[in-house]
């Protein structure tokens, strides 16, 4: 089993996503990657959010702010400061590094065009091997097969894009239980990299331990906002069942 981070490991002092977050996800010797929320500003940025961040009301919705904005507010704590940074940035840390980094693209501005755009001048500026765009949107997906990227397209498998399960696509992103288990082999089958979003404790593994057989799980991605806490509890579920 391969663990990817969500927005990156975390400590107390040092907030999701940040990056000393991510310096620390890359340096990190059990993870497989990371995977962060990207956003496009309105000065054309792509700035890498956690979901949850606290920002002032005023600022509204990220895609109704500047990076100019963004980059003077404080979001970690008082002991120190932490800032939101650019996909440049991250792009930067992980220029030699095997992990791999899953972009999920949050498009609030709906300029799904200009988005695109944007993501691809960066990641075509950046050549490296281990760039993962994730999207649930069509047109979002179909803009980003539309031209050449320097990077794997995938799609979040939801229960609102069940029609899209069945395009080709690099790699999937399991984010409802309702896929069945002989979708997730053929995909295996055929070289494609599965992951699945949907395991945060030690219950939850255990579930999906029932459903899919140790040899399918082998091969799978999970990413989690705990990554140690699975790795440990994972590997001394298998060794249990030897």
């Amino acid at each position: 089993m391969k663990y990817i981070a969500e927005d990156g490991l975390s400590t107390r002092n040092v907030p999701a996503s940040t990056m000393d977050s991510i310096e620390l996800s890359a340096k990190c010797l059990y993870l497989a990657g990371i995977k962060l929320d990207t956003y496009l500003t309105t000065d054309n940025n792509l700035v890498i959010v956690k979901s949850d961040v606290k920002l002032p009301s005023s600022f509204g919705p990220i895609s109704n702010c500047s990076y100019e904005l963004l980059k003077k507010y404080n979001i970690g704590t008082k002991v120190k400061s932490h800032y939101i940074n650019t996909l440049n940035q991250v792009l930067e840390v992980y220029q030699d590094n095997k992990q791999i980094i899953i972009l999920n693209l949050i498009d609030e501005s709906k300029n799904k065009e200009r988005y695109i755009e944007v993501l691809k001048q960066i990641i075509n500026n950046h050549p490296t091997d281990n760039i993962y765009v994730l999207s649930s949107n069509k047109k979002m997906l179909d803009l980003l097969k539309k031209d050449s990227i320097n990077a794997k397209i995938g799609l979040k498998m939801t229960n609102n894009n069940v029609e899209e399960w069945s395009e080709d696509y690099d790699f999937y992103v399991i984010d409802t239980n309702t896929v069945p288990v002989d979708f997730i082999k053929d995909r295996l089958l055929n070289k494609k990299e599965v992951m699945t979003n949907l395991i945060q404790n030690k219950d939850e593994l255990t579930e999906y331990f029932k459903i899919y057989t140790a040899n399918i799980i082998d091969d799978m991605y999970i990413i989690t906002l705990h990554p140690k806490i699975i790795k440990d509890y994972y590997n001394n579920l298998t060794e249990n069942n030897l």
